[in-house]
């Protein structure tokens, strides 16, 4: 079992449970780069005419919903073309089925009301993954979660879509792994908490109260504390590489 938590966060995270991994295997699940004398890049077919930035300044609302558009590609592997965005729109922690992969070619826009698992053997992004950020009101730990379950014993390959800029590449395929979550010239833009949420401080006191020991922490920054509710796990760790005698410790509040 294994599950990688993107951000920091327990309410956007990628998991890959269906096979258990050897410790020999584990080194190949590291992060990779392409072996190729030129890197990928992004394509052309992404920019806006307007910009030279990708899909910027697209409007969110002029993107299909993720609903109208899986409803006639479910037989397929599933492929947001390049040029082209959807909004994910399930709202209700739906489980959505991808047996033969998913590729982001173009955009996938999750907006932060969203919540939903997703179940596929691959996800290549050579366009844009955007999960926006949490509503000001969203505590940690959430009810509302993303997260991405890779499945799946067989190897998969990689050839670059017709459409991007990176045609020369990866011709013949490249093997890019079991249960691969690639970017590939892409861009994965991932923002799990608001501006106002610090994801860390500065722990300044642990004190006791009430008979209890240890129930009462003081931060240097007490705005993250309005951040958590009942269940958030606290990770508490030095600020000092190589300081003997510590040990990081796991707090449920």
């Amino acid at each position: 079992y294994r599950e990688m938590f993107i951000a920091g966060l327990d309410d956007i995270m990628v998991d890959e449970s269906e096979d258990v991994l050897a410790a020999d295997e584990l080194d190949e699940r590291r992060l990779q780069h392409l072996h190729s004398k030129k890197a990928l890049v992004e394509s052309s077919c992404n920019f806006s005419p307007e910009d030279v930035t990708l899909f910027d300044p697209m409007d969110q609302n002029k993107c299909t919903l993720w609903s109208s558009f899986i409803s006639e590609n479910m037989d397929n592997i599933i492929k947001i073309p390049c040029g082209s965005c959807i909004t994910m729109d399930v709202l209700d922690g739906s489980q959505i089925s991808l047996l033969y992969g998913l590729s982001i070619v173009g955009r996938l826009f999750i907006p932060n009301d969203a919540s939903f698992e997703i179940v596929t053997p691959w996800i290549i992004v050579e366009g844009l993954l955007e999960i926006e950020a949490s509503s000001e009101d969203r505590k940690i730990p959430s009810e509302k979660q993303i997260k991405f379950t890779l499945t799946g014993t067989e190897n998969v390959s990689f050839t670059p879509d017709m459409a991007t800029d990176n045609t020369n590449h990866c011709e013949s395929g490249c093997n890019v792994g079991v249960k691969p979550f690639v970017v590939a010239g892409g861009r994965v833009m991932i923002k799990g908490m608001n501006d106002d949420c610090p994801t860390w401080t500065l722990l300044l006191y642990i004190g006791d109260a009430d008979g209890e020991v240890n129930n009462i922490i003081r931060l240097k920054d007490p705005q993250a504390a309005k951040c958590w509710t009942t269940g958030a796990e606290l990770l508490f760790t030095s600020d000092q590489t190589g300081l003997n005698g510590w040990d990081d410790d796991h707090i449920a509040v």
